[in-house]
């Protein structure tokens, strides 16, 4: 069996979810996790074009329990940060690359906790020198692949491998068994994950 969890860096979703899904996966060591970025934003809009985030992330904080930061909340007052879903999925590529087996649902986690508690750009270079760190990763190493990879200007491959998943929204959490997928239901705890997980692997 394999789980596909297809989130998108700058969805608030994903960030309130991530507080079910880590412990989820700690708690199943069996399962092979592919972590798998979606594209959200990229129309070049600073974040004062969405208006309607704060009550989204009300809502969040009631389902979730999950804090968004101070830094968070000023950026968001702020407004001129452009959030750049291609930019964060560069740079969770190249994370993925470099942690360790069975981490890739912590890198991103550490991700959405760099824009939605301290307010960072995820197309800023600098923001994943301090995600390396946390991750106990090489910096440098880090950094420049994001630099290389941002200044190419391509489109991150994550985003087809999505919509061939058939993600049309984030958090998108699917078990792969038998060769056939199956979307988990029930994912606002972590009791809810579990029994959703059950029935679709028979258990």
């Amino acid at each position: 069996m394999k789980l596909y969890y297809i989130f998108d860096t700058y969805c608030g979703w994903c960030y309130g979810f991530e507080s079910v899904l880590r412990p989820f996966v700690k708690a199943h060591p069996e399962l092979e996790v592919e972590v798998i970025s979606g594209g959200l934003f990229g129309e070049g809009k600073p974040l004062s074009a969405y208006s309607y985030m704060p009550l989204v992330n009300q809502k969040i904080t009631d389902v979730y329990g999950v804090t968004f930061g101070p830094g968070y909340q000023e950026t968001l007052r702020e407004g001129t940060m452009v959030p750049d879903s291609n930019d964060a999925a560069i740079g969770f590529g190249v994370l993925r690359e470099l942690v360790p087996a069975g981490e890739q649902v912590e890198a991103a986690a550490r991700m959405q906790e760099a824009f939605y508690r301290d307010g960072a750009s995820l197309s800023d270079p600098e923001t994943y020198r301090k995600i390396a760190a946390s991750l106990g990763l090489d910096e440098e190493t880090v950094v420049e692949r994001f630099r290389t990879r941002k200044a190419a200007g391509e489109l991150h491959p994550d985003f087809a491998k999505a919509r061939a998943l058939g993600a049309e929204s984030f958090p998108t959490l699917l078990l792969e068994k038998d060769g056939k997928l199956r979307e988990l239901g029930g994912k606002r705890t972590l009791e809810t994950l579990e029994a959703s997980f059950r029935e679709a692997a028979g258990k």
